[in-house]
């Protein structure tokens, strides 16, 4: 299971509430249609939920109402450019009309972001990572403002959000037409509002005679206490009874969903449950639809996938919702999820059996060396058993080992930076090998895109020469080769800006266009109207794809007065732009 975000519907800030309503689990970031959402008064304060580890619980909140507003600007604005972005406009209506219902009824002021699951992948501390993911969503919310403002769907670019948001994705559109977001419709965890404790407000168990009952916050009797027990409200709103030694379902509202038949139950996850009958354990639905059969000793939920480990004939294997095989009944133990992989303990071992997230099995190492690494990769890091770092790929088998470290601070598509021997180098997950030998003294991540998609632009320096190397999926190859290089910049697409004696020379490299070392300094810009600025004495140029020419100055003085500004220029650069403007 990858690592969570969550939103919130809140009443307060770091206040545990009965009236609050989760909207959102995701995989490790916010997701962008909703980031809308996230628009108004934002500030930093304790988590409500997440906070065992005192103090780094922080987490974000926003105003909800102007973030529901700020939102339907931006579905309507879709919706005004549907020809253009919008491959299934009837889905897209349905999936707007259930999202707003939604939000509709949502009745608390905040909304309350609560990221520590992602953040304790950081090094950095929670509070620091938390006002990042307050600018950067920031960030992504002015580049929607802009194209909502100008009415001009192209500047939803994808090289202006930031990087995390849009990995995957090659433009906007494709982003705004994945299947699995049915256009935001499925970052929602659970569209039934109805259900849920806004409508039923606060309710509580109460006991009389040895038997339990459920009454509401105004003390209103919504089930007599005939139950034997009565346990806490989960998955649906629906909470495990038992009488007469038979277990049943009651609904938060007090109507009886499932009337008490099994010898066992347990509670509701993803829309279904574990219940026991004849002795054998299946699966059920809410509507009380078997979706496994009754056939197995033991059965337990094992991820949010839908996914379990059951018992058969005193082995242990892995079973879908459908009843499905996944993995064989060959483990002496019950499979247990890990964070991003999963383990079996081994009789008389003190290492287990471990999975990755496909469940593929990688070896017995002790799940404490274990690291996810994101889509099935694994790092098994030094243990007792072993002094060296070893990685898994997705299949199971291993592609690198004996390396020191893992160079964290990139976002490449296919290339993943390690040390070893005091020395970096480069493998291709997509080829599983490496690709950039164990060579160089520093290898970068250039967070450069080309044609609106994520790429592997790598600067690689080597004594002191500095070069550009692509590290693609399909052909890695050196974009400019090593030479005595003073720095490197990506400007835009296949435009580089580098440094020689001093001065700054631009290339566009796949027109072979090269310009003269003439300029004292060089900066990206918006991407509108040129990408870069180019400076020279008091000068300013513009450098577009082909050709560089003098910057307009009313355009700089918009470049620097606009919510930008800070996103790209540094304050020498403002001084020496506003310079050039009064000259």
């Amino acid at each position: 299971m990858s690592h969570r975000v969550y939103i919130y519907n809140v009443a307060a800030p770091e206040q545990i509430r009965q009236s609050n309503c989760m909207l959102t689990e995701w995989g490790y970031d916010v997701p962008l249609l909703l980031q809308p959402l996230l628009i108004a008064n934002g500030f930093v304060s304790g988590n409500i939920y997440n906070t065992h580890t005192d103090p780094e619980n922080y987490g974000l909140y926003y105003n909800a109402p102007e973030g529901i507003n700020n939102l339907k600007l931006f579905y309507e604005f879709l919706e005004r450019h549907q020809d253009e972005m919008i491959d299934d406009v009837e889905k897209y209506q349905l999936a707007k009309q259930s999202l707003f219902e939604f939000l509709g009824k949502l009745e608390q002021p905040y909304f309350h972001v609560d990221a520590w699951d992602v953040f304790n992948m950081g090094d950095q501390g929670h509070q620091w990572q938390a006002n990042e993911l307050l600018k950067n969503i920031a960030i992504n919310n002015a580049v929607i403002a802009r194209a909502i403002e100008n009415d001009d769907i192209s500047l939803l670019d994808v090289s202006l959000f930031n990087r995390e948001s849009v990995l995957g994705f090659t433009d906007f559109k494709s982003l705004l037409n994945y299947p699995d977001y049915d256009y935001g419709l499925k970052h929602i965890f659970e569209l039934e509002v109805d259900d849920n404790d806004q409508t039923y407000g606060e309710v509580e168990h109460f006991q009389q005679n040895g038997l339990w009952g459920l009454k509401d916050a105004e003390g209103k009797v919504l089930v007599e206490p005939i139950y034997d027990e009565f346990y806490g409200f989960a998955g649906e709103n629906l909470a495990v009874v038992l009488k007469n030694e038979k277990y049943g379902y009651i609904h938060k509202s007090g109507k009886v969903h499932i009337a008490p038949v099994y010898q066992d139950a347990f509670d509701f996850e993803g829309g279904v449950a574990v219940v026991k009958q004849d002795q054998k354990y299946g699966v059920i639905n809410v509507q009380n639809a078997v979706v496994v059969p009754f056939k197995y000793n033991e059965i337990h939920t094992l991820d949010d996938e839908g996914n379990f480990t059951a018992k058969q004939h005193d082995k242990w294997g892995i079973i879908d919702s459908k009843g499905k095989t996944i993995l064989a009944f060959e483990l002496e133990h019950p499979v247990e999820e890990g964070s991003g992989y999963f383990h079996s303990k081994v009789t008389g071992k003190r290492n287990q059996i471990i999975l990755n997230q496909y469940f593929k099995p990688i070896g017995e190492f002790p799940p404490s060396a274990i690291e996810y690494l994101g889509e099935g990769y694994l790092l098994v890091n030094p243990h007792k058993d072993s002094n060296q770092a070893m990685l898994f790929g997705r299949d199971g088998t291993m592609l690198e080992k004996g390396f020191e470290k893992i160079i964290r601070q990139t976002n490449f598509p296919n290339a993943l930076i390690l040390r070893k021997g005091k020395k970096y180098g480069t493998l291709g997950l997509q080829q599983q090998k490496v690709i950039l030998p164990y060579e160089y003294d520093t290898l970068t991540d250039l967070l450069a895109y080309r044609n609106q998609k994520t790429t592997d632009f790598i600067l690689a320096q080597k004594g002191d020469q500095k070069g550009i190397f692509d590290g693609n999926a399909e052909n890695p190859n050196w974009l400019i080769p090593l030479d005595d290089y003073q720095d490197m910049i990506w400007l835009h697409e296949d435009c580089f800006a580098m440094q020689k004696t001093g001065k700054w020379g631009i290339s566009n490299i796949s027109e072979n266009w090269f310009s003269d070392y003439e300029f004292d300094a060089v900066t990206r810009k918006m991407a509108v109207y040129g990408f870069a600025y180019a400076f020279k004495g008091s000068e300013v140029y513009v450098v577009d794809t082909n050709e560089i020419y003098p910057a307009d100055k009313e355009m700089v003085r918009e470049d620097i007065q606009g919510r930008y500004s800070d996103y790209y220029f540094n304050a020498e650069i403002v001084a020496r732009l506003k310079v050039y403007i009064k000259s």
